[in-house]
């Protein structure tokens, strides 16, 4: 039910997801109350890993697929989701300073429109990262456009991200679209 290199254009590559990667994996301890341990009712996932176009740090397309034991359990993990994403931003707020190396700068939401995409869920997150460890300083502005559709059971998760600006819309569209596919093909 995930996007494969093969739904994409010559030249995009694919960064395989870490196995041990989690998204629900432990976090810097003031956001660790924006994280629940794991889904209530959920059976099975997938993380796709990034998807790109040969140049992995500007843009980026990043599938997850939940499964569950009903669909009210996916669309409450929907909701969740996009909590989530609001906690963090509440939390880190102006800025949330880390360790020596490292700090989040500004950090917020704003809404998307869930209907433009035909999805259950959507949000955007700007997410400013410090690099303390660089003399001056570096900062990197991140925008993710994170897009929920709940199918049955299924949670198909399709975020996009890009540096400095939000990702072209019709070109996520594309990607829920083709994602929103293979899920009806698999539920």
């Amino acid at each position: 039910m995930l996007l494969a290199l093969k739904d994409f254009p010559p030249g995009w590559v694919h960064k395989a997801a870490d196995p041990g990667d989690d998204p629900h994996a432990s976090v810097p301890a003031p956001l660790e109350r924006c994280v629940p341990p794991a889904f209530v009712g959920q059976t099975g996932r997938a993380v796709g890993g990034e998807f790109s176009d040969e140049n992995t740090t500007l843009l980026s397309i990043n599938p997850l697929v939940y499964v569950f034991d009903s669909e009210e359990h996916a669309q409450i993990a929907a909701r969740a989701i996009t909590s989530e994403a609001q906690c963090f931003a509440d939390v880190i707020g102006n800025g949330l300073d880390l360790d020596r190396t490292f700090a989040f700068g500004e950090t917020h939401t704003e809404p998307l429109s869930a209907d433009f995409f035909g999805a259950t869920a959507a949000i955007r997150s700007f997410n400013t990262q410090v690099y303390k460890s660089e003399n001056p300083p570096h900062s990197d502005v991140l925008v993710f456009d994170i897009v929920i559709l709940v199918n049955g059971r299924v949670l198909s998760e399709v975020d996009g991200f890009q540096r400095h600006s939000p990702i072209d819309q019709a070109l996520l569209q594309r990607y829920v679209d083709k994602a929103r596919a293979k899920v009806r093909q698999r539920a």
